[in-house]
Parts: structure tokens; sequence; C-alpha cells
């Protein structure tokens, strides 16, 4: 059988049961779209205030909490892998603690994408973001939406919000009510999902809870000494998340921690075991001041402790300290001004070596809006540190919506990643060494969009043009063996993107995206990210009363062979291919089906696959670039999960 047609097929039987359920819908309902267009939806990412997604200065996609519910997910890398331009990829040190967006990334750490939990940034200054316990652990059903922005962020965030900004947000308490789920299937999993929430007329509490234990899948490899053997992919921990509001003070936390199985940061065998503990606490209060000016203000810690692994056991922490005051003035009806500025403070320990470090930022932006169709967007961040020398990184946008659905983006921005701890503090003789001396890399990017989006249609056809320069990565070392980590030279990316999502009234969604890009090096090397050129998205979904049924294929185009930059890589593993992510998705009201008493609390049964189509996900081993290839994802898995709902 050519199993490259499933992805169809499986459509085609969504469609067919739909039918099933509609067929005496005549030809006018089908086309009697949802009212709610996707281009109306609230953000607050762009902008750090809230604004539809139509009139965000910035090239954006949204993940609802319906679209979850829709299409399932297990965690949140699952989510991830169906945004546009968006690749979850795999590290040799850290599983599970990688992505991709626009070719933007090409090490252990996903540090040039910065994410945002209710607006707050979860990073580290250790190696930017040690975040598989946010990926993997962090509670999907406490999830309002996901806005994911495609471009720059600098501006408004400062350092890491270069190639995008994820902004994880998070559902909002409720008078009195909890959920509980348990999940079980393939590879020995077993998850434990629960929240809870409380609210008065001036507070409200919630908190949710997710922990996880999977024996794993066990793969088989040549390691780049050339020993064959296997290792499992085992991961178990815990998140936990709470957040709070009294009057005008707010609160949030999120703690995580997670231990898995990998090769290890030298991709050597046997299995290594890394042990991540992290935590984010962030406390704010905003007010009112003199009529049109809003003053905003928080305190955001980030801690790290551990992200060891068994070949690496030096000691490792790392403590962050953000203190931020933002303030928005509505200078006139047309005119809104965000201006304010953070400083942060970075103490730890990286391979047992002691590091600090003080960055200050100072921004502003100006938002003009001449007309109700018009709006032009200026901004300014001064980041300064005491490794580098002072830089500004502008932003200009114009957003232009003639026929109220119907718009049009112009944007340009620059943006910019710091240094981290390990890059400038690691020291491992003949292997590789920090540089305390580098420049922030920085990106520059010219994107424009058109989208329409009216009675549950909404489409969009972006293109961009980025060039990165000042690239943070590794040369040989001039003052001995092994590699220096350095400023490194420029790359250039353009490509285009397109996505669309259909609401019918009857129960029907159609979503999808397709993108290309295409990248080059100041050396001449094609692609040296290696993230895939071609990417196509489809997802088919039918939601009735009682139960809803989604099929969700994600298709990632062949990486760049990694012996375009090391033509003595040893060819030891499964070459990279091309790939489908195919999942489905069956959630089943058991209320509803069954005709259950009302005084029964809700109960839902859901059974959810992935990798259907069992395909073997191999990767160009990016990062030391000496074994052509390791596995980033595992085989066909299926899995069960009963939820309540009081």
């Amino acid at each position: 059988m050519n199993f490259k047609f499933l992805p169809f097929f499986a459509s085609v039987c969504v469609f067919a049961i739909g039918s099933a359920q509609a067929h005496e819908m005549s030809i006018q309902d089908l086309y009697n779209l949802d009212i709610e267009g996707l281009a109306n939806i609230e953000v607050s990412a762009a902008s750090k205030r809230a604004e539809s997604l139509g009139a965000a200065p910035s090239i954006m996609s949204v993940v609802t909490a319906e679209d979850i519910e829709r299409y399932g997910a297990v965690n949140l890398h699952d989510v991830l892998n169906r945004v546009p331009s968006l690749q979850v990829l795999n590290s040799t040190g850290n599983p599970n603690n990688t992505l991709t967006l626009r070719a933007a990334t090409n090490q252990h750490y996903p540090n040039r994408i910065l994410f945002l939990i209710d607006g707050r940034p979860v990073r580290d200054s250790y190696g930017g973001h040690l975040n598989y316990g946010l990926f993997t652990h962090y509670p999907v059903s406490n999830i309002e939406q996901i806005e994911v922005i495609r471009g720059p962020g600098s501006v408004l965030y400062g350092t890491n919000a270069y190639a995008g900004v994820v902004n994880i947000v998070s559902k909002p308490a409720c008078d009195a009510c909890a959920t509980l789920s348990t999940t079980y299937g393939s590879f020995g999993r077993k998850d434990q999902e629960g929240s809870a929430s409380y609210s008065g007329l001036d507070w409200s509490v919630s908190g949710a809870v997710k922990t996880t234990n999977v024996d794993g899948e066990r793969f088989t490899l040549t390691d780049e000494n050339s020993v064959r053997g296997s290792y499992k992919t085992r991961e178990d921990g815990y998140g936990y998340f709470v957040k709070g509001h009294y009057k005008n003070f707010n609160a949030m936390a999120f703690v995580d921690r997670a231990r898995q199985s990998s090769l290890g940061i030298f991709a050597r065998l046997p299995e290594s075991i890394s042990d991540g503990r992290r935590a984010t606490v962030d406390i704010g209060y905003s007010q009112q001041l003199f009529g049109s000016t809003k003053v905003e203000t928080h305190l955001t810690y980030n801690s790290l402790r551990g992200g060891e692994t068994t070949d690496a056991p030096e000691e490792n922490r790392d403590d962050l300290l953000i203190a931020e005051i933002g303030l928005q003035t509505q200078l006139r009806n047309d005119l809104i001004l965000s201006w304010g500025g953070f400083a942060e403070h970075q103490d730890g320990v990286v391979a047992d070596r002691d590091y600090q470090q003080h960055l200050h930022n100072l921004y502003g932006q100006l938002e003009w809006m001449p007309n109700d169709h018009l709006k032009f967007v200026g901004g300014l961040q001064l980041n300064d540190s005491e490794a580098f020398k002072a830089d500004f990184s502008p932003r200009l946008s114009m957003v232009y919506q003639p026929f109220g659905n119907i718009g049009v983006k112009a944007m340009y921005g620059k943006a910019f990643r710091s240094s981290t701890a390990i890059e400038r503090e690691l020291s491992i003789p003949n292997v590789i060494t920090g540089n305390t001396n580098m420049r922030p890399e920085t990106i520059e990017t010219f994107e424009g969009q058109v989208f329409y989006g009216d009675n549950g249609i909404y489409a969009a056809l972006s293109g961009y043009r980025s060039r990165m320069e000042d690239i943070i990565g590794r040369t040989a070392n001039p003052s001995g063996a092994g590699a220096l980590i350095t400023n490194t030279g420029e790359q250039v990316f353009h490509g285009v993107e397109f996505e669309t999502q259909l609401e019918f009234s009857d129960g029907w969604q159609i979503e999808g995206s397709a993108s290309w890009q295409k990248g080059e090096s100041d050396t001449g090397v094609d692609d040296p990210t290696f993230s895939a050129n071609l990417m196509a998205k489809l997802g088919v979904s039918y939601k009735a009363e009682a139960w809803s049924l989604g099929v969700y294929d994600s298709w990632f185009g062949t990486p760049e062979d990694i012996r375009a930059t090391n033509p003595s890589v040893l060819e030891v593993n499964k070459q990279p291919d091309a790939y489908h992510l195919v999942s489905a998705n069956l959630n089943v009201n058991l209320n509803e089906a069954l005709a259950l008493s009302d005084r029964l609390p809700e109960m839902n049964i859901t059974f959810y696959g992935e990798n259907l189509l069992d395909q073997d996900i191999y990767f160009p081993e990016y990062n030391r670039k000496n074994i052509n290839s390791f596995p980033i994802d595992t085989g066909r898995a299926a899995y069960g999960r009963f939820t309540v709902k009081f």
C-alpha cells in the first residue's frame, strides 16, 4: 500500500462521517459560515495590549483551545508542530527542547525564539531556553490560546525575541470549577493532569498540574565514535502552574522538573540522563494614572537548577531577575504611546564556573491611526550591557484595512540575541571554549502580508527576507585544539507563507498552511541551519453535539545534507528525508452520547494517535556535525484519555 496517500484517505473519512451526520444540509447551509472571523480574535503579544489579529502590527498565528480540542495533543510540542513555518526538532543533549521558526535555530537551545506565559518571559541566561519541561509538562488543558509572532520582537521584549515570540495564554479563572484527566498509551506513557479555579468579585485564583512518566521507545544507531548501540527515550517529570489576582495585583508561577534520556551533548553511547528543574515566578501591579496613562510593573524571576547530563556532570545554576515598568498613554484619540524599560540581573554557575551580568533596556513605541482603516507603528529599543556596546533595535509597521475584511501589512524590524552563559563561560579542554568578548547576534527583517477575514474565513499570504549578522557559532580555535564560540558571519533567508482557516456553521473546520524558505550563508553554504525548506500542514475536523473527530497532517520537506558543511561526516545512520506527521483525535462526551443525568459531572473519553504512518523520522546532527543523523521523534503511538469536569 502507498502510505503517502493515507493522510488524504483519513481526511476523506472525516468528511464521510460528518456527511452522515448532516446529510440533509443544503449547499446554502454549507456556506453559512460562522460570523466570528479569525482576523477578529483578540491578541496581546504584538503590542503588549489587546487588539485584533488583523490590526496587530506583526505577522501572527493563533492556536485556540478549541483547535487543541479538535485535533488533540499530548504536550505542547504536538500543538506547535501545526504552526506555519515552525518545526519541532530535537537535540542529542536536550531532547524535547529544540524547535525552529523560519529556519532560525541550530543549537541545543531554541534561544532565538522568546517564550512567554501570559506575557511574561520564560527564559534563562544559562543557555537562553532550557525549556523541555515547559514543552512536555505544561498542562495543555490549561491553554486558552497560543499567540505566535513570526518575525522580530526585540523592541518590546529585548533579547531572544529574534525570529519570533510564542505567548502561551492560560485559561481565565471561573467561579468554581475543576478538571481531572488521566492518559495511558504507547511506550508506557502515563500522564495525570488536573486543574481548579475559584473567583470572587475582585479576586481569583487558579492552578493546573501535570505529571508524566514514559518508558520510551528504543532506538538503535551508530554514534560519532562508530559505536553501534541503542538508547531508550525515557521521560518523567511534572509541571505546576498557578496564577491569581487581587484588585490591581496579579501573580503567576510555573514550576517544572524533567528527567529524560538521550545521546548526550557529545552524541555518544551509552545513553545519558539529563535532569532539569526550573521555575518562573512573576508579580505584577497595574494602575490607571492621571486619566489617559496606565502603568504596569512586573518583577519576574526565572530559576534553573541542573540541566547537566551524565556525560557532562558539572554543576549548572542560573538565577535571572527582571524588573520592568511599562506605560501606555493615550496622547490623542488617534495616538498611543507605549514606553518603559527593564533591567535584568544574571547570576549563576555554568560547568562549575561562576558568572554575573547586567542588561538594561529602554523602549518606546508610537501608534498613529489617522482613520479607521490605517495604522502606523514605530518603535525603538536601546539595549545596553556590561558585555557589549549599546545598540538600537527599531521597528516600523503599517496596517491598512480598506474594506474591514481585507488588509495589508508591511513591516520592518531588527532584533538581537545576547550571548548566553554557556557561550561565554564554557570551557572543555581540547573540545570547546567560550568567549566573553562576543557581540549580540542581530537579525533584520522586511516582511509583508495580505489577508482576508470575514464570516468564518481567514486566509493570509506573507513574504519575508531576513539577514542575520554576527551569528554566534563555532569555529576552529586559533589558540589550541577544539572549537571556539565566537561571532562567525551572516546568513540571509527569504520565504513565503500561506495559511487559512474555514469555520462552517454545521461543525466543520478546515485549516492549514504551506511555506517555502531558502537560505544562504556568507560562505556560500545553502540552508545552513538544515531546517526544512518546504512545509505543508492540513487539518480537517468535524464537531457534533456529542463527539468530534479531527485529522491533522504536518509534512516537512527533506533537510539539507550535512555534508555541505562537513564533507567528512560519518554516514552511519538513516539519511534524513521528508516526512509526514499524521495525527487523529476522537473525543466523545459520554454525558451526551449516553444521555446521562444532568447531575453527573461532564465526562469525556479521548482517543489520540500520532505518527500514524509510523515513519522513521531522522534529522541531521546539526550541533557537532560529526554523524549524519539521529532520530527526533518516536514511531506510531496511540493514547486513551479519560476526563472529568466538575
